[in-house]
């Protein structure tokens, strides 16, 4: 999915991403749909096998090999793990979707899916994805483990474009830009400390940025707040 920024303990959202110039599109991985999930709905967890660190481009077949984070909203240690690595047993075994080379996706309740008590909250999902035999595997940019935030109450952003923090691209090339809240918010987007764009009473901002022929890097930052949380 994208990323996702939450701080409960600062209710602070920024998102940062430097540009420079010559190279590539970014878009997340893998997403979902809704984009806040829950512990206890249904979710489409989509995965896109050109994105990232991937070897499953053209795969036949692509299984979602995957664990719950438990211990907080920051953990990366996987419980519960659905999934028999380099075994074409079915289980975490995604479909193609219509149309689409190399797009795959899963349904799943995560509550039900990973076996989790209901007294028992659920951070993340970490996943990772493989073709039938585990001998190729999809992660994310930096070729670690990828992570799904599930929403637990409160004011939660994803960053949906740009995927990564810093990224290097062509001069002519327009940088595009999504940002999700999970309520209406106001949400602002700055180009090195200048304001660029500001929108109120919304939980999308979709932009795109046309980078500047100047050889140097510039901060983009975006700052959401529902007027409680920051």
């Amino acid at each position: 999915m994208g990323s996702f920024f939450k701080n409960p303990t600062i209710l602070r959202s920024i998102v940062s991403f430097f540009v420079l110039f010559i190279s590539v599109t970014l878009h997340a991985q893998v997403t979902s749909t809704p984009a806040f999930p829950t512990a206890d709905e249904q979710i489409i967890i989509v995965y896109d096998a050109t994105q990232g660190a991937s070897g499953l481009q053209g795969a036949s077949k692509v299984y979602m090999h995957a664990g719950v984070i438990l211990d907080g909203p920051t953990s990366t240690n996987w419980q519960n793990v659905v999934g028999n690595w380099g075994q074409d047993d079915g289980i975490g075994a995604m479909t193609k979707i219509n149309g689409e080379t190399d797009k795959w996706e899963i349904t799943i309740t995560p509550r039900e899916y990973f076996s989790v008590s209901a007294n028992t909250s659920i951070y993340r999902i970490g996943m990772v994805f493989r073709n039938a035999d585990g001998s190729k595997e999809g992660k994310n940019d930096s070729s670690q483990d990828i992570f799904l935030e599930i929403n637990n109450g409160g004011f939660s952003v994803i960053v949906e474009s740009p995927s990564s923090n810093y990224n290097v691209y062509a001069t002519t090339q327009s940088l595009p830009i999504k940002v999700q809240t999970s309520e209406e918010a106001t949400i602002n987007l700055t180009i090195d400390d200048v304001l660029i764009s500001s929108l109120s009473n919304t939980a999308l901002l979709e932009t795109t940025h046309q980078t500047i022929i100047d050889g140097n890097v510039h901060t983009i930052e975006i700052f959401a707040t529902n007027g409680t949380d920051e």
